[in-house]
């Protein structure tokens, strides 16, 4: 019998070429993916909550206990979730660093699946080129530094189809184990990340259609175990599919459909990176030879790009349902990055692959409203507004308006602002001050709740207001404050103002 070794000199000659090429792109790519989460992640951590992050602090902020029983009946949102984040609530100036870091390190290693995952699909050197485009995605630098489950859905997302490839390649009982409990996690962590698993079952079909062996006993296993796993949180479930919805975000336009499925900062910064290289590199170097890539792995790009992008568009389209979305369609980013990991991996000279990789860095890192956002406050923090009323007078009512629009406000006159989940920013950041609950919708029954109030404050020499800038409701009230001889001094911080209507 011949030895391989010594029979196949060709092969190894190409194999000891692509691990060359692959260390050489490695450390470029590291340094760049090191200044993006530098420069991109890292200063997010810092910004004050918004809105739905306060209602991870309200759900969490009790210990794991009451995070079961504060979510339980809040619709959509993850049990699973709010009992982790309960491990990570501090109070004070690190509150928010402490309460992302679960979904900072989730996106991190996100980041590593989808390297894998290029290497799997595409090709050994295709895994670093995948990185760059991944950290420094618009979507995925900010839902990376937010305290919401979107970040661990999409790792757990990935971690089961890195998986369920391993396993389909090599078996292997750790593999099929990861693969099974990622699964399960990824519905519990957001019930819409659960699509990509159909996205997996179809590419397994089409592998099988395209005479590919394919093996079912995990897939069969992980179908039966994720709605037996479910029948635990059965009763969180019903109350969610209760839910009524009052408030309906404007349909949206195709212009958004191609502006998610192709983020344009991506792909423009890519073809800026191969106008630099056509200058920068030699004509004759300049060879573009992309990996082929069998027919099943295609179709899955294709299919995991478009299917659900295009499916909730006509929902949120055509329906009441509002779930045309970035942070509900966030799996399906990775797509794009090994689309964009495809193209480049296909050019001939690692110095144009670079180039490539430098300019989606600095498109979408280092430009300048990018980059000084980052370091900025966010314009949808409550800490800056509410930390301003705290410095009041502690004795002068406030009246606030909720930042949660999907929310029955059947009872909005009756809740206490300082306990409600309706006014989660409040428990993030408490003011002293008694406060007046207002819905985030300003209509008739508002204009006469709040004249009812404010008649029985006549005595109180200064009245606050904190809504949205952009809120009706900021004029109306100035004109019925004035008629009783207030005057308004409205101070706007962040997306938010602060009106003070004090005597004259």
């Amino acid at each position: 019998m011949s030895n391989p070794a010594l029979a196949s000199p060709v092969v190894h000659s190409a194999a000891a070429a692509e691990y060359t090429s692959v260390v050489a792109a490695r450390t470029p790519i590291l340094v760049l993916t090191c200044l993006a989460v530098l420069l991109g992640w890292l200063p997010r951590l810092r910004w004050g909550f918004w809105t739905d992050e306060t209602a991870t602090y309200w759900m969490s902020s009790g210990g794991w206990r009451a995070a079961i029983e504060h979510t339980w009946n809040w619709p959509g949102q993850s049990i699973l979730y709010s009992i982790l984040e309960s491990f990570f609530v501090v109070h004070g100036p690190w509150q928010e660093v402490a309460l992302r870091v679960p979904t900072f390190v989730a996106v991190a290693i996100a980041g590593w699946q989808v390297k894998r995952l290029a290497e799997l699909l595409i090709a050994k050197e295709a895994g670093w080129y995948a990185l760059v485009p991944f950290v420094c995605a618009p979507d995925v630098m900010s839902f990376a530094t937010n305290a919401r489950p979107y970040g661990l859905a999409l790792a757990a997302s990935l971690i089961s189809f890195r998986y369920l490839l391993e396993w389909q390649r090599e078996g292997g009982k750790g593999n099929a184990a990861l693969c099974l409990l990622a699964s399960i996690l990824t519905v519990h962590l957001h019930y819409v990340f659960g699509f990509i698993l159909l996205i997996q079952a179809a590419y397994l079909l089409s592998s099988r259609w395209c005479g590919t062996r394919v093996r079912w006993s995990l897939p069969a296993t992980v179908s039966a175990a994720i709605p037996l796993s479910l029948l635990l949180i059965l009763g969180s479930l019903r109350n969610t599919a209760q839910q009524k919805v009052d408030f309906q975000s404007t349909p949206p336009e195709i212009k958004q459909w191609f502006q998610l499925v192709f983020p344009p900062t991506l792909l423009l910064a890519l073809a800026l990176g191969a106008a630099l290289a056509l200058l920068l590199v030699p004509m004759r170097k300049l060879k573009w030879s992309p990996v082929r890539i069998p027919s099943p792995v295609a179709c899955l790009l294709a299919a995991w790009l478009l299917v659900a992008p295009t499916l909730f568009f006509v929902v949120s389209r055509f329906t009441a349902n509002t779930i045309f979305a970035s942070r509900y369609l966030l799996f399906t980013l990775p797509a794009i990055v090994l689309i964009i990991a495809w193209a480049v991996c296909g050019i001939g000279t690692l110095r144009a692959r670079t180039i490539c990789m430098l300019a989606i860095f600095a498109a979408n890192v280092l430009h300048p409203a990018t980059l000084l956002s980052a370091f900025r406050e966010s314009p949808l923090s409550w800490r800056e507004p509410l930390g301003l009323l705290a410095q009041k007078p502690s004795s002068a009512p406030v009246f606030v308006t909720s930042g949660f629009a999907h929310a029955e406000f059947g009872n909005w006159k009756t809740e206490d602002p300082k306990n409600s989940p309706l006014f989660a920013p409040l428990a993030a950041y408490p003011i002293a001050n008694p406060v007046i609950p207002l819905p985030y919708q300003f209509f008739p029954d508002v204009e006469r709740f709040i004249e009812e109030k404010t008649a029985k404050l006549s005595a109180q020499p200064i009245v606050f207001l904190l809504t949205e800038s952009d809120s009706g409701l900021t004029p109306w009230m100035t004109r019925h404050m004035e008629s009783r001889g207030y005057r308004a001094h409205p101070e706007s911080v962040n997306d938010f103002v602060i009106v003070e209507f004090s005597r004259h």
